[in-house]
């Protein structure tokens, strides 16, 4: 696990933030249920599960009641960095009305910027939900029943009779070469994407049961550090990066996700 910075640090010297009231944490048992009220935020109804059809996989279920906790906790956690740092915007942007037609600019940058980290967050959510559902599959019907993994691909091709030779003749012909190109719609500085591999990190860092309340609320609070260092982070480059920017950007995907996956 990644470090974090202190909290006084990462908060400027101010006191801890109040936990988020009314909010699961993600498998660490609840303190309330999901607002889902007028007046009170954003509505999180296309995330409550109670509004969709219930699945019936238990690991699909499990793994959307997961996802609407885990939207929620960080919805609370991010209002209160915007709280923090922007009043004005949070007031706005609590109550669901656009800008006023006579706003100063910079109200509408900050409104866009917490709506911009919102969706950011979400994607974050659904990442981690994701890999969690893999995770619980893997564990509770064997890697085989992941669809897109080796096993899983031999094993469909030997029921479909597929002779074992011609696979093993397949697999020896396999090149794995993985390309990494600057890609002309990634605009996220290198120190977002850390930003939001580190907010993913504390999640799955919250899905452990063995915290106590203590320990977790710690945790919870170098989540919503990370969240408020991601505030204060630029998120796209204002000129052209450099030939030495481009060598760092790429490197970052090898060591942060190749070096891990390849032995």
């Amino acid at each position: 696990m990644s470090g974090s910075r202190s909290e006084a640090s990462a908060r400027g010297g101010r006191a801890p933030a109040a936990e988020p009231a009314a909010v699961p944490l993600p498998d660490g048992g609840s303190s309330g249920a999901p607002r889902n009220s007028a007046g009170d935020g954003p509505s999180f109804e296309p995330y409550l599960v109670a509004s969709l059809p219930r699945s019936a996989d238990p690991a699909a279920a499990s793994a959307a009641e997961y996802a609407t906790r885990t939207a929620a906790l960080l919805f609370d956690l991010l209002l209160d960095v915007v709280r923090a740092r922007q009043p004005e915007a949070e007031a706005l942007w609590r109550s669901g009305e656009p800008p006023p037609s006579d706003a100063r600019p910079e109200l509408t940058s900050q409104l866009l910027q917490a709506q911009g980290m919102w969706f950011q967050l979400l994607s974050i959510v659904e990442q981690n939900a994701a890999m969690r559902r893999r995770r619980q599959l893997e564990t509770e019907r064997g890697l085989g029943s992941l669809r897109g993994t080796l096993l899983h691909t031999v094993r469909a091709a030997a029921e479909a009779g597929t002779p074992p030779d011609r696979i093993r003749a397949l697999l020896a012909q396999l090149r794995v070469r993985p390309v990494l190109t600057a890609h002309p719609t990634e605009a996220k500085r290198v120190t977002v994407l850390e930003r939001h591999r580190r907010i993913y990190r504390r999640l799955v860092d919250l899905e452990s049961h063995r915290w106590t309340p203590r320990e977790r609320r710690a945790v919870t609070d170098a989540l919503r550090n990370e969240i408020e260092l991601l505030w204060l982070t630029g998120e796209l480059h204002l000129k052209r990066p450099t030939v030495e920017q481009e060598v760092h950007w790429a490197l970052h995907f090898f060591n942060e996700t190749l070096f891990e996956s390849v032995p």
